[in-house]
């Protein structure tokens, strides 16, 4: 048994819209709304505690350690495995609140935070 499909239709050309458009409007909208977007930083903007100060002078993101030292405390190996962990599933696009509350429950295990937080 042979199956042909049917002969495809004639190509024509696509007729071009001769409208012309005015998005001023729009454009003030997103302007306004941007204006008014809250930043997604949750650190504070103030002198940092000398445990905090340490990590960020050892290249650390100042949120990443903020959040770091709240949550592991004062180990040391905990909290750049934390800080490497957050500053990479930020850099992918999800919320600070988000990933800290992830890596948090998942014991700093990265790819267990990151099969959360795209669930």
């Amino acid at each position: 048994m042979c199956f042909h499909s049917p002969p495809l239709a004639p190509v024509q050309p696509v007729p071009v819209s001769a409208a012309a458009f005015d998005f001023d409007v729009e454009k003030q909208l997103l302007s306004h709304a941007s204006a008014l977007r809250q930043p997604t930083s949750v650190a504070v903007k103030r002198e940092l505690d000398p445990r905090a100060a340490k990590y960020v002078q050892m290249g650390m993101e100042r949120e990443a350690v903020i959040m770091a030292l709240a949550i592991q405390g004062d180990s040391h190996s905990q909290v750049v495995d934390f800080c490497n962990s957050y500053t990479l599933l930020r850099e992918m696009g999800f919320h600070p609140v988000a990933v800290a509350g992830c890596l948090a429950l998942c014991g700093n295990d990265r790819d267990r935070a990151l099969q959360l937080l795209v669930a």
